[in-house]
């Protein structure tokens, strides 16, 4: 049996407008995709390990810039226009902000266990506060995603207006140029040419560029356009492997803005845009309940990853039939865990809800 369009839009099968199930399973997939990359090794021992790297890295990496076009779909359609700017701000605080907090100080917790710091409590208050305001936390570099998507939520409600207020063509135009401006910054690293003096100041590009893109793909494209997405991420992908072999020499400073990578983040995200929803009622539930608790899997799989599983992945990883094994079993292991602390889904999340 197969979800419909009527079916997921019927409340009464448990899967109203407000959960749809396309972006509950993208969700789900995202959020494993990126603790997937974590959990991979950067050194390679052997030829099938380096291919297997070099293909899957670039394309599990899409899924972070997929993330940012999930919330950014949701807020600039539907999540600022029935709402005063106070109160969007004032739920996105309970639904984004206290986590952050509160997961915050899960790590810090950890990292004063493990270097055995010993402060009164109220010292430790104020050096909690200063590393979580300073993106100061040891041992929680994934927590550079809750200070982007901060940002983005302090604009959402302007760049909701901004873009409503495009027409298509303009809407067009806009992401075109913004993907050129990448298309030159990573010219310029390739080439030797520093560029960065003049585009920095191009404010709509970056992760803030993916933010927009979820809501531009889906307001301007048509399912009939599909295949043409579909072709640019294959050649994405092929071109990512194709830099690791003949750009061998080349550390790309910011990958997310490769035009290789906005083409996979495209042609995934509309993958599941028109054919997400023809998935067996099993698969819809559980990328439901994945998606319901992806934001605190998120947040705390990283110190899952560095205390219980990178020690036995590490260890292993000189065996490669066990390679892509380990993978598997540890993205269960991990999901099980995680998913006993509760949290209101990955941002955008609360957007879906209160959409509908």
């Amino acid at each position: 049996m197969r979800q419909t369009e009527k079916n997921r839009k019927n409340p009464r099968n448990g899967n109203s407008k407000a959960r749809d199930p396309r972006y509950d399973c993208l969700r789900a997939v995202s959020v494993m995709a990126i603790i997937m990359v974590h959990a991979m090794p950067v050194e390679t021992v052997s030829a099938r390990q380096w291919w297997f790297n070099s293909i899957m890295t670039p394309f599990l990496l899409s899924f972070v810039g997929i993330y940012f076009m999930l919330s950014g779909m949701f807020l600039l359609e539907h999540g600022t226009e029935r709402e005063r700017i106070g109160e969007f701000y004032r739920k996105r605080f309970i639904t984004v902000g206290i986590p952050f907090l509160v997961y915050g100080l899960i790590y810090y917790c950890y990292n004063v266990h493990a270097d055995g710091v010993v402060l009164p409590v109220w010292k430790h208050a104020g050096r909690y506060l200063a590393q979580v305001l300073t993106a100061g936390l040891p041992r929680a570099g994934h927590m550079w995603f809750m200070y982007a998507i901060v940002s983005f939520y302090i604009c959402a409600p302007f760049l909701s207006r901004m873009v409503k207020n495009m027409t298509d063509r303009e809407m067009k135009v806009f992401l075109l140029l913004m993907l050129g401006i990448h298309v030159v910054e990573v010219a310029g690293e390739i080439l030797g040419l520093d560029v960065k003096p003049w585009a920095q100041f191009v404010l709509y590009t970056g992760w803030v560029y993916y933010f927009l893109l979820g809501y531009g793909l889906k307001r301007l494209c048509r399912k009939e356009q599909f295949p043409i997405f579909a072709v640019l991420a294959v050649f994405g992908l092929a071109m990512d492997v194709a830099a690791d072999i003949g750009l061998s020499w080349w550390v790309p400073q910011t990958p997310h803005k490769s035009p290789a990578m906005v083409f996979i983040c495209a042609g995934v995200f509309l993958l599941f845009e028109y054919y997400g929803g023809k998935v067996p009622v099993w698969a819809g539930k559980l990328g439901i309940f994945v998606s319901r608790y992806s934001f605190s899997i998120y947040l705390i799989h990283f110190l899952i990853l560095s205390y219980y599983v990178n020690p036995v992945l590490l260890k292993d990883m000189a065996g490669p039939p066990l390679y892509i094994g380990n993978h598997g079993f540890y993205r269960c292991d991990l999901l099980f865990i995680s998913g006993m602390f509760h949290g209101d889904g990955p941002p955008g999340s609360q957007a879906v809800r209160t959409a509908g």
